[in-house]
């Protein structure tokens, strides 16, 4: 058995411990702190992002995930309020010069966005080019200045050993967390974040995002590593705060 075979029968047993109820799943008030609210659709309003922030607001969650054109807006929405605004750079394909992409997370930094969901070359991890993806993912890191960045790796289209790579990576380059998709590839599982949170040291974090649609999953998740939660359904399955 190989080591990623090895990982993969760990992640494995993990999962379907976690499925079966075998892990203390979090509180109500720790998923909803863990909540990334978010609205991705190409035809919000900014009437749209205002009820999105007083939604975020209004139920604790951590923070607003937008596009990048709506940074501004929603960090005017969220003035003095502790709910972060999240960028969502290169969504959702991911596939732009490393250049473009740079110049929109400066942009958004300079608009206010104080956390970045960057989508990740995903050819080159595809392609295992470990030079491309080791160059992308430090440029990226050194422009966000510190802030927190997540790196969207879109689990469902990777192999294990791609999955090791886009770890691996972001270890040597201080990115915060990975995350597991865009939610156009398909739905989060249980078994990527178990692998993931098995690969990784405590220095990478894993974000869930993709099919998050009731509060089960979300704990289940959670309960496997996955400290933060992206979803536009929140609303739907939190209750608001006593």
């Amino acid at each position: 058995m190989t080591d990623i075979e090895m990982l993969a029968h760990k992640a494995g047993k993990k999962a379907a411990r976690a499925e079966a109820g075998f892990y203390e799943r979090p509180g109500i008030d720790e998923i909803r702190r863990s909540i990334d609210h978010t609205l991705l659709s190409a035809s919000s309003t900014k009437e749209d992002i205002r009820r999105l922030c007083e939604e975020a607001e209004l139920y604790g969650f951590a923070a607003v995930c937008v596009p990048t054109i709506w940074v501004p807006h929603a960090r005017n929405c969220l003035k003095g309020k502790k709910q972060k605004v999240v960028a969502a750079i290169a969504f959702p394909l991911g596939a732009l010069p490393l250049k473009v992409k740079l110049a929109e997370i400066e942009w958004a930094r300079e608009n206010g966005a104080e956390e970045f969901d960057v989508v990740a070359t995903i050819s080159d991890i595809v392609e295992e080019n470990r030079q491309a993806v080791r160059e992308e993912f430090q440029a990226i890191r050194e422009a966000t200045l510190g802030r927190c960045l997540k790196m969207i790796i879109e689990t469902p289209l990777l192999n294990d050993r791609q999955k090791v790579l886009c770890v691996n990576m972001a270890e040597q380059a201080g990115v915060d967390y990975i995350k597991t998709g865009t939610g156009y590839s398909g739905s989060v599982t249980l078994y990527d974040v178990a692998f993931l949170r098995t690969v990784a040291s405590d220095s990478v974090h894993v974000k869930a995002s993709g099919g998050i649609r009731n509060l089960t999953t979300a704990g289940i998740l959670h309960a496997l590593g996955a400290d933060r939660l992206g979803t536009s359904k929140a609303t739907e399955f939190i209750p608001l705060p006593q």
